[in-house]
């Protein structure tokens, strides 16, 4: 697909709920719930009192963006500012692009569904250099410029953060301003600045001037790369600029908690759950790792606070985990203080606790019991090495002793699963050290089936990427072929199938690293590939290596030598204008002892080692061990009764385009949230018994849908209904709720039809509607394919119309129930229509009632 930027117009149809346009681009996409908004929790302002319009972008599709806690935590600090609205975008899949551009219509924020180039400022996340294409895709789908020198006096302003901006110099072309460090404090300080130059109708250029003046911004058009002989040599500075950038830090974390993290997602995401930071930094000193040396020194939130947080982050959203979010949260000073007291609350009203980033020496007895209290996911450990020689090199000093204790304890304390992550390709390693992999996999393997028979152990194995700012940074990485050859030694799979090797692919590495080591010249070739086609190239189903490998060629540039390139010690680096506080002296250091074999201690615990970033202080910033709580919250013994509930509900408006699963979520955690008394299955993954009836097809609205839900206590039905029905989202409200007899037959078996409505204004056909319907009822038997996860089977439409008419252009439809395997009602009413093709329009059907069997009331 090659694109050629144009610009949209400049009144285009409204994108509002319910809006002709709306459905027109929605019926087209494979997940809508991306594009709609209107979650609860979401912020959505009064547009005729704010003053700044901030526009927050995450590179990648929803569900990725929504996972992330620093992009949530920002769109929250932003949003306690009365007079700013921020709101969100992400980058739309290629199906939501092309119903865009075919429609001429600009990307909108999800809040408002404003325009982004109505917006003052839109601030990026980059988070990952395989997102490069979805900065541009979602500049491109804006109308905006892509290049910052081709902006206009009323273009937002674009700026970005995040752990990529460790190498600002890739990025550089595309934006105005990047920002160096921790956003927290320099967001609020930017939106107020913005808010000044409004007020005072600054030109752009004083805007920028204002940035520039700001810590922590890199201005790219004030620094311009000088290149001698092919190799870059420096930079040519504006006469205000400074040599270099420090990066920002947030110093104490213990002022004031953050704010919750209250979104709900609409559509699933991939870290469903309540994410709250207990600690920011790493002194481990794991010597590949980017973050463990950008995001230092080490900041602890007391026990207290996280206490409160947890508290209020569940009541604001009724996830059912709690993840404790940090590099290595088995170093957070207060998790055996808290860990006792936390796990008796979290138990008592069914909410898991996940600890996603333990080392393997921080995972003990206790701790591996405490988390598995409520359920048992996959436990994931990340030894990066299989031989005791390479992570001594790398600085993580783990034997195999220790792994095989910690693969028993897992297995011990009732797992199934134990997750496993090692590197190729780190500096030293020889083919030996690759082929170690597989044996201590089987020596974990036999640990675990001595404990259990069902025991399974996934293994990821992903290609090292020298980072920026890192003792590796000089290094290259692997060649390609070297990457494929040490691939070959593992399998895909032993022991039929209850150990599975899991292998990254190495030409998105190649890229990955090729972006991180790159200068300024990468942008041509990231723009050049964008142009191409190039989409989500992290994603495996869109990445294609074949257009990177033209465009870098056609920049001038080799991708995969641009990759393996070492930098001597003498030569200049991209990011050498970056001051992150750990200093070069300290990193090259660790390089030296890194080949030496030589551990570095942590300086937590030990000596201070010198990186530079604490100056003459010794600064690890420790929380205090909260002490157990003294009177830990007991679990509510639900009573032996149980109550049941048929609750009958609409689902209108934005909420039409919310899969069954989906929409599931969203009411068992708002049923979580205002604390109904729900009665839990029993077994490994307890599951609230909340069920619904057949799956209403995603986009057509709904004025009679139904749920069930079973209870431990007796409730007003008019006050649950109302109280449920205000912790929804819009599109959701309760009607009705009735209480049935426990011995009555399901719900879903009660339902035995439904009455719809199609819209044949909606159809845009000019033929005789009645003609058709009189065919189809005439017909005894009307035969038609059904393929479904590739089964072809047949179905008779006939017996499913119980009865059809049509007034004033509305047909009224009347379908029966078949448990067997009926139609959906878009491809019935086609086929009672009579038209070519499966399927009518979703969004020209309506559901009107839903016919239940008569029950029995208690």
């Amino acid at each position: 697909m090659t694109v050629v930027r144009f610009d949209f117009p400049q009144n285009p149809l409204p994108i509002t709920p319910g809006s002709e346009m709306t459905d027109r681009l929605l019926s087209r996409v494979e997940k809508p719930a991306r594009y709609i908004g209107g979650e609860w929790g979401a912020v959505v302002k009064d547009q005729t009192i704010v003053e700044l319009r901030f526009v927050l972008a995450f590179p990648d599709v929803y569900e990725v963006g929504m996972s992330h806690y620093g992009y949530q935590l920002l769109y929250h600090v932003l949003n306690e500012l009365p007079w700013c609205a921020a709101e969100r975008v992400f980058a739309p899949w290629p199906d939501m692009e092309n119903a865009l551009r075919e429609a001429s219509v600009p990307l909108y924020s999800l809040e408002t569904k404003t325009p982004l180039g109505r917006s003052d400022i839109i601030g990026f996340t980059l988070q990952y250099e395989l997102c490069a294409t979805g900065v541009l895709l979602i500049l491109d789908l804006a109308g905006i410029p892509r290049r910052a020198a081709e902006r206009r006096e009323n273009d937002p302003l674009i700026i970005a953060g995040g752990p990529c901006v460790s190498n600002p110099e890739p990025w550089a072309p595309f934006f105005d301003a990047l920002f160096v460090g921790e956003g927290e404090e320099a967001i609020v300080e930017v939106a107020t600045m913005l808010r000044r130059a409004k007020q005072k109708a600054w030109s752009r250029e004083r805007k920028l001037n204002a940035l520039a003046d700001l810590a922590g911004f890199y201005m790219p058009q004030r620094r311009i790369p000088v290149y001698t002989a092919g190799r870059l040599a420096g930079f040519k500075l504006a006469p205000t600029e400074p040599p270099t950038i420090r990066r920002r830090i947030v110093p104490d974390w213990n002022l004031k908690p953050a704010p919750p993290i209250s979104i709900q997602p609409g559509a699933r995401v991939i870290h469903d759950r309540l994410a709250v930071e207990v600690m920011r930094g790493c002194s481990r000193g794991c010597r590949f790792c980017h973050a463990g040396f950008i995001y230092r020194p080490v900041r602890e939130r007391s026990g207290e606070m996280v206490r409160e947080m947890i508290s209020r982050g569940l009541a604001a959203t009724g996830y059912e985990e709690v993840s404790l979010l940090s590099l290595s949260t088995g170093d957070w000073s207060p998790l055996s203080a808290i860990l006792p007291g936390l796990m008796a609350e979290l138990s008592g009203c069914h909410t898991a606790l996940s600890l996603p980033s333990l080392r393997v020496e921080s995972l003990t007895t206790e701790v591996a019991e405490a988390v598995g209290a409520v359920r048992h996911t996959g436990f994931t450990i990340a030894p990066e090495a299989a031989t005791e020689r390479l992570r001594r090199m790398i600085n993580k000093p783990i034997t195999d002793e220790a792994l095989l204790q910690t693969t028993r304890r897992v297995f011990e304390a009732g797992w199934d699963l134990l997750k496993l992550y090692f590197m190729i390709g780190l500096p030293t390693e020889q083919d030996d050290d690759a082929a170690a992999i597989v044996e201590l996999v089987k020596r974990a393997y036999a640990e675990a089936r001595q404990i259990s028979s069902r025991a399974k152990i996934n293994v990821t194995i992903s290609v090292f990427v020298p980072k920026p700012h890192t003792p590796f940074e000089r290094f290259g990485m692997l060649s390609y072929a070297a990457i494929r050859r040490r691939l070959s030694l593992f399998p895909h799979q032993m022991f039929r199938g209850n150990v599975t090797f899991k292998l990254h692919d190495p030409r998105m590495s190649l890229l990955e690293g090729a972006i991180a080591h790159g200068d300024r010249r990468a942008a041509e070739a990231v723009e050049s590939a964008f142009q191409s086609g190039a989409r989500f190239d992290s994603w495996s189903e869109q990445f294609d290596f074949s257009i990177w490998e033209r465009t870098f060629t056609a920049a001038g540039l080799d991708l995969e030598a641009m990759a393996a390139k070492s930098y001597a010690d003498e030569e200049k680096l991209p990011w050498d204008d970056v001051e992150t506080g750990v200093s070069a002296r300290y990193l090259s250091a660790e390089r030296d002892r890194a080949m030496a074999g030589v551990l570095t201690e942590d300086c937590r615990h030990g000596a201070c080692q010198g990186c530079g970033l604490c100056g003459d202080t010794r600064a690890p910033r420790l929380a205090d061990n909260a002490p157990p709580p003294t009177s830990a919250p007991k679990a509510v013994a639900p009573s032996a009764a149980r109550f049941r509930y048929w609750v009958r509900f609409t689902k209108t408006g934005p909420a039409k385009w919310l899969s069954h699963l989906e929409m599931i979520s969203i009411f068992i955690r708002a049923a979580r949230r205002i604390g109904l008394p729900l009665v839990y299955s029993q077994g490994f993954h307890p599951q609230p018994k909340v069920s619904f009836g057949p799956p209403l097809a995603v986009g057509i609205e709904s004025l009679d849908e139904w749920l069930e839900v079973v209870l431990y206590e007796r409730l007003n039905e008019e006050k649950m209904v109302a109280d449920w029905s205000a912790a929804l989202p819009a599109g959701l409200a309760l009607g009705q709720a009735e209480m049935v007899s426990i011995a009555e037959k399901s719900l879903f078996e009660s339902v035995h039809g439904w009455i719809y409505e199609v819209d044949l204004n909606r159809l845009g056909s000019s033929k005789n509607w009645d003609v058709a319907l009189r065919e189809f009822l005439d017909k005894h038997v009307q035969l038609v394919e059904v393929n479904k996860k590739g089964r072809v089977r047949e179905v008779d439409a006939r017996p499913l119309v119980e009865a059809a008419a049509i007034d004033d252009n509305i047909l009224r439809l009347e379908m029966r129930h078949d448990p067997a395997g009926g139609l959906k009602p878009m491809m019935l009413a086609a086929q009672v229509l009579g038209l070519h093709g499966s399927e009518t329009p979703a969004v020209a059907i309506r559901k009107r009632a839903t016919k239940l069997a008569s029950r029995n009331r208690p």
